[in-house]
């Protein structure tokens, strides 16, 4: 299976030495045969040049010179790569040609070896890509790019529309070949085609259908970002894969050797929108895994716009913590006597039950629909890595049960402004709330038996507004890196402390007094409809009860104009009378009294004046 929040997608198709790369070159108006005219062999010794409208570069290989084409400057609608140039065959294709919008076809000449998967990325009106006959490594099969047999296609040209059959051929489409083909509505893949590689069509936006009559035995996550995607089907004899109403599973079989679903592999992402007699959208659906399900698959339904509600039956032992990612999933039902999951306000549980080394309930998931305030209840004992990664909370009330964080916990949650770490948690991992734009203040409390804390390497980093980290003096171990970008940071603890002197070492503020009342611009929001910049502001420190005033004028005058008297309110509004810079003072006064501010200088440039 694939872990989709750790496989990483390379730039260039490793096919073998002699076909590393993928794609092709670009130019406009007539034909341009770069084959012709080739200047002599050792006319010059240089590393590189330009020819017909080629811009090239010597490049080395076991002891091999050969030449590296890495962009085109012409306007030719249509392309030939050289053979040679300066008498040295040219072996590679580098991104030359991303982004011609005039681009009709190109021809890949003989002695191409490699090919930068993104040669030709963003043609949008590319129709083939054509391959000299006597290249060893690749072929082109009715304007696709293939390997030398032709029977796998390593890239469509982005310029494809409608409907597309993919030619008898074919018998794997690979990695990304598709992608970005903006213009096709439906896919039909005949008898011949087994496999569909990683993201083969990540971003083709009007597609709508697919339909795949080859015996499938593998389909990699193979329809990310496919916003109209309504339906797969799969048809002919089937071994691995099976399809229920537009939506693929895998096969297994019941008790009385039927044919059944048992995992749910993609749900597309605008199946079952609810539409009235004209067409229309009026709803959004509510779905019910079939009852032989047993596992629901990575990404099963990421970026899906279509579901909000999901009915989980008791049979259900395995979901996937990335199968919501970027969904609108809000409500999952999981039947009470499911002994594995359970749902509440957001969170998918893994039940104590379910594995028997486990101490307590485990947070796998907060779904990317939860907002505001989150309370972890008492029976979790353990938050799972990347549980609330890229949510949206922005509160957190972490349950004093909890024992455990695991890495990238909170990695990217960018409203997220405060957090208390229970005395129970031992051990900060790596990246725990890394990327928290808007977090401002962390309380790690101190646990009774005083047993030794540590805070691993990018806990905190790149938490720009993050002004307060109260330690206690069990933390025995820091990473140097831990708070890496957070440049804000003060650190509160006991005199003498260990986390005081790595301070002190490594040249962060620090004080053993009570954090001082602080108060912090967290964001520009963006504008209203009346042209008001919006922007967002926080405090922490002193005693909680905060309430903000605001106030602006132009940079150099004396006057200060109130955007905002005080209030609790953490945003205010500003309208600007002319482009000009400006500055911004904002207020916190907390509970006794005590009062601190902030100064900031405001560009002209952000204003849309």
């Amino acid at each position: 299976m694939i872990n989709m929040r750790r496989r990483i997608v390379k730039g260039v198709f490793a096919v073998s030495l002699a076909a590393a790369m993928i794609i092709g070159t670009a130019v406009c108006g007539t034909t341009v045969n770069a084959a012709q005219d080739i200047p002599a062999a050792g006319a010059s010794e240089q590393t590189e040049g330009k020819y017909m409208g080629f811009e090239w570069s010597l490049n080395y290989f076991g002891g091999e010179t050969y030449v590296t084409i890495d962009r085109y400057t012409g306007s030719s609608k249509r392309i030939i790569i050289p053979d040679e140039i300066n008498g040295i065959k040219v072996v590679e294709i580098g991104p030359a040609f991303r982004n011609m919008k005039y681009l009709r076809e190109i021809t890949i000449s003989k002695n191409v070896k490699l090919i930068n998967r993104e040669f030709v990325s963003g043609c949008e009106k590319l129709e083939n890509i054509y391959v000299d006959n006597e290249n060893e490594d690749y072929s082109s099969v009715k304007g696709y790019l293939c390997n030398k047999e032709g029977n796998l296609l390593y890239l469509a040209p982005t310029g494809k529309k409608g409907t597309v059959y993919i030619p008898q051929s074919i018998e794997s489409i690979e990695l990304l070949a598709f992608q970005d083909c903006k213009g096709i509505t439906k896919v039909v893949a005949k008898s011949s085609m087994t496999k569909l590689g990683y993201m083969a069509f990540s971003g083709c936006d009007k597609l709508e259908e697919v339909i795949l009559r080859g015996n499938m035995q593998s389909i990699e996550y193979s329809f990310d970002k496919c916003p109209e995607l309504r339906s797969i089907t799969l048809e002919g004899k089937q071994d691995k894969y099976i399809t229920r109403d537009g939506v693929l599973f895998e096969a297994g079989v019941d008790g009385s050797g039927k044919k059944v679903p048992v995992s749910l592999v993609r749900y597309p992402e605008k199946k079952a929108l609810i539409h009235d007699e004209a067409g229309e959208i009026v709803g959004l659906a509510e779905y019910t895994i079939p009852d032989t399900v047993e596992s629901i698959e990575p990404g099963a339904f990421m970026n899906c716009q279509a579901v909000t509600v999901l009915n989980v039956h008791k049979n259900v032992s395995r979901i996937s913590e990335s199968a919501f990612d970027g969904s609108i999933v809000s409500n999952i039902k999981i039947n009470a006597k499911n002994n594995y999951y359970r749902f509440k306000n957001g969170m998918l549980i893994g039940k104590k039950t379910a594995d028997k080394n486990r101490t307590g309930d485990v947070l796998l998931r907060v779904l990317p629909t939860a907002r505001g305030k989150l309370v972890i209840p008492e029976t979790i004992t353990e938050i799972d890595a990347w549980a609330l990664s890229n949510s949206s909370i922005d509160e957190v009330v972490i349950a004093k049960s909890v024992k455990k964080i695991g890495a990238a916990a909170f990695e990217n949650c960018d409203y997220l402004r405060k957090v208390t770490i229970p005395a129970g948690v031992d051990v900060i991992e790596e990246r725990t709330f890394s990327g928290c734009d808007r977090l401002i203040s962390v309380t790690l409390e101190a646990s009774a038996g005083g047993t030794k804390k540590t805070i691993k390497a990018g806990a905190f980093e790149d938490c720009p507004r993050l002004i307060i980290v109260k330690l206690p003096k069990a933390v025995a171990e820091i990473d140097r890196d831990a708070f890496l970008g957070s440049n804000s940071v003060t650190i509160y603890g006991k005199a003498g402390s260990y986390a005081l002197e790595f301070a002190r070492k490594y040249r962060l503020d620090y004080s053993s007094a009570a954090p001082k009342l602080k108060v912090v611009c967290t964001g520009w929001m963006g504008y209203t409809d009346d042209n008001k910049l919006v922007f967002e502001y926080d405090a922490a420190g002193g005693k909680e009860g905060y309430q903000y005033a605001v106030y602006y004028r132009k940079a150099g005058s004396s006057k200060w104009s109130c955007a905002r008297d005080y209030s609790t309110k953490r945003t205010a509004t500003i309208r600007p009378k002319s482009k000009t810079d400006y500055e911004i003072m904002i207020k916190v006064k907390d509970k006794v009294g005590k009062v601190a501010q902030t100064v900031i200088n405001v560009s002209a440039d952000i204003f849309a004046v």
